[in-house]
């Protein structure tokens, strides 16, 4: 579920974190376009994003040894852009630098940490770790990314994010995106559904059971590929 503040909405086959780039999105999406609250649901067809960006930019990508920031990392190879990478242990992230991607170790909780590696960016690729920490971390980068100059960002929200929510974590993703939304600068938010990938998760009792354990009843659950987010 994209949604964005930044110029007309358009279609194009393409993968949803090149919607910073290039204008495109990704399937299983609801995409809402600043305060009109235009929204279009597409579960099999694509979205739809707008053009904010030369086609070379400067990129610098959070949480990016995780496995959406990984996906956005591989998906905007050989593109032209400036990839950077923010992690917390760079030498955790030799396989990023083998990747092209330029490295900056800092902690997202540590604001002084983290502001140098800001400079210059057009674009931020925003994903924190889910939790009660999340929306300093959210916080701080974008703080560190207006004073660095950034024009656009792309921040990894979830389905059902609201203040009004019934779950904690979907009201902390609110918190951030409202955040996002008042920066003043361009922005994007990604509200994926469940990952495919959190199957994995469930390894032990598939292995061990042949049974896939779920709190669902007879409900169904939409799942997405993070290499459809990044």
């Amino acid at each position: 579920m994209p949604v964005s503040n930044a110029a007309p909405l358009r279609r194009r086959r393409s993968q949803v974190f090149d919607a910073a780039i290039d204008g495109s999105a990704s399937r299983s999406s609801r995409l809402s376009h600043r305060g009109d609250k235009v929204s279009r649901n597409s579960r099999l067809s694509l979205g739809c994003l707008p053009d904010t960006l030369p086609r070379m930019a400067t990129i610098l990508i959070t949480g990016a040894n995780g496995n959406v920031s990984t996906a956005a990392i591989r998906s905007l190879q050989g593109q032209g852009h400036r990839l950077i990478g923010l992690v917390r242990d760079a030498a955790k992230a030799k396989h990023l630098e083998a990747l092209g991607v330029e490295l900056k170790v800092g902690d997202l909780e540590k604001l002084r940490t983290v502001e140098n590696a800001f400079e210059g960016i057009d674009t931020l690729f925003l994903c924190t770790t889910p939790g009660f920490i999340a929306p300093v971390l959210n916080s701080n980068a974008l703080w560190a990314a207006r004073r660095g100059g950034a024009k656009h960002v792309v921040r990894l929200s979830a389905v059902g994010a609201a203040h009004d929510a019934p779950t904690l974590n979907s009201r902390l993703h609110a918190l951030s995106d409202s955040e996002v939304m008042g920066s003043g600068l361009k922005w994007t938010i990604l509200k994926p559904h469940f990952f495919m990938q959190n199957l994995m998760m469930a390894a032990g009792s598939v292995k061990e059971q042949g049974t896939l354990y779920f709190a669902l009843g007879d409900a169904k659950l939409p799942m997405v590929d993070v290499r459809d987010v990044g």
